[in-house]
């Protein structure tokens, strides 16, 4: 089974179309944990409802304390051999599910990812990391988790692409990982941003081997006015 952990706050403009797609999986055996941070606007209405119409749907209802204390809730509450993280603005493609865990128990791998689409207004924008599958253990495992970071070398003519591997959605990963690791999501008003990136640094450094999916799973949502990534942060540094 693969918990999707989707944290919400005031999304109720998009959090049904997020699990709709997930809900609609062609890979059928998920649980759906849903956190709702707080909410004032009628998402947890939304949410509600969607528990009661689907058995796989749970809704955690919290004080207002942010997408890193969210996420953590929901890994407390998963269950099942896998993991997967889902914004709510955000959706999949209805066959990610199953090619993620075809990848995942084929290659015996502890993280499996993929590609995405930068979804704006009126135009998507696919962003494909290598055309190709690729299989990280050992040495190239050491430089996948390096690249978390950023890119070096020549790609540094790529600047765009710095957020492209960190993030904690677009990624299937096995759940007893997270214990390996001790890792956690650690508050973006201790740390600032990059909060996914810090965290997948303990996971990719535990993993034995990691595979790359070259699909577009993942539509990433790029107008989402609230979003972290467009708040400007003057003591980032």
């Amino acid at each position: 089974m693969i918990s999707v952990i989707v944290p919400v706050y005031n999304a109720e403009a998009y959090v049904s179309r997020c699990l709709e797609s997930i809900l609609n999986q062609t890979y059928r055996d998920i649980r759906v944990v849903c956190v709702n941070d707080g909410s004032t606007d009628g998402t947890g209405a939304i949410l509600e409802d969607f528990r009661r119409r689907d058995s796989r749907v749970e809704v955690l209802a919290r004080e207002n304390s942010g997408l890193s204390a969210s996420r953590n809730a929901g890994l407390e509450r998963a269950d099942g051999e896998y993991v997967m993280f889902a914004d709510a603005d955000d959706w999949l493609d209805e066959h990610a599910c199953a090619d993620a865990v075809k990848a995942m128990r084929g290659r015996d791998a502890d993280i499996v990812f993929w590609s995405y689409v930068k979804e704006y207004e009126s135009v998507s924008s696919p962003v494909l990391f290598w055309p190709e599958e690729r299989v990280f253990e050992g040495e190239a495992m050491a430089w996948l988790r390096t690249r978390l970071l950023g890119p070096g070398g020549a790609e540094l003519a790529r600047p765009e692409r710095m957020d492209s591997y960190g993030t904690a959605w677009g990624k299937l990963y096995r759940r007893s990982l997270f214990r390996d690791a001790e890792a956690a999501f650690v508050d973006t008003a201790l740390i600032g941003s990059a909060e996914d990136v810090l965290c997948n640094l303990s996971l990719f450094g535990a993993a034995r081997r990691a595979v790359y999916i070259p699909s577009t799973f993942y539509h990433y949502r790029k107008t989402a006015s609230g979003a972290l990534t467009r708040r400007y942060k003057p003591d980032l540094v």
